[in-house]
């Protein structure tokens, strides 16, 4: 029985060759295995960030024409610059990817960013101001091409601002020179944040 185990191991067993390959094909299959995982890891994570930069392109288009850039519905685009008087001006607020407009009086946090939209009847220049805890800047002057509501630009962008100061903020839009606010050619809005 001794001499029929010896004769079975020699005719069947491996070769070291054999082992050898076997042991290397183990080890690539196991590699294979361990490179899908990590890739798996990270494959989420990359898609959850280029999906987050996609949503975001919808809001802030660097180098694009502003007009083609728009929060939708987020101001009532349907009403006529004519029935609202000369200038017209809506806050939208951005609160960690919630976008919704900002009604007059109603406060804002530190950190929050907002996105301005005017209206003004006629194609005319306008300015949009703010006075606030460091005083008056103006913030953009752009011309108005009679639409109805108009996301405002700065440059190419569109103008956002980021609450960085606790105080009280008053946003202008004006159709007078210098940003002065003469009745019915401005609107203002005022923003406390807490």
């Amino acid at each position: 029985m001794r001499d029929e185990l010896d004769t079975y191991t020699r005719e069947f067993a491996p070769t070291d060759a054999q082992v050898n390959a076997l042991v290397q094909d183990l080890n690539r299959a196991r590699r294979a295995r361990r490179k899908e995982r990590s890739m798996r890891a990270w494959v989420w994570p990359a898609l959850s960030v280029v999906a987050v930069a996609a949503a975001a392109l919808l809001f802030i288009l660097p180098g694009a024409d502003s007009s083609s850039v728009r929060l939708r519905d987020l101001g009532g685009s349907a009403t006529a610059p004519e029935q609202l008087g000369a200038v017209d001006l809506r806050i939208v607020v951005d609160r960690s990817g919630v976008i919704q407009r900002l009604e007059p009086g109603q406060p804002a946090r530190l950190g929050d960013r907002i996105f301005f939209r005017v209206s003004a009847s006629g194609e005319r220049p306008v300015t949009v101001l703010v006075d606030g805890p460091e005083g008056r800047q103006t913030l953009s002057t752009f011309q108005m091409d009679g639409a109805s509501f108009r996301d405002v630009p700065l440059g190419d962008d569109l103008l956002v601002w980021r609450f960085d100061r606790r105080g009280q903020y008053r946003f202008t839009a004006s159709i007078d020179d210098a940003g002065r606010c003469a009745p019915g050619r401005c609107d203002q809005q005022v923003i406390d944040v807490r």
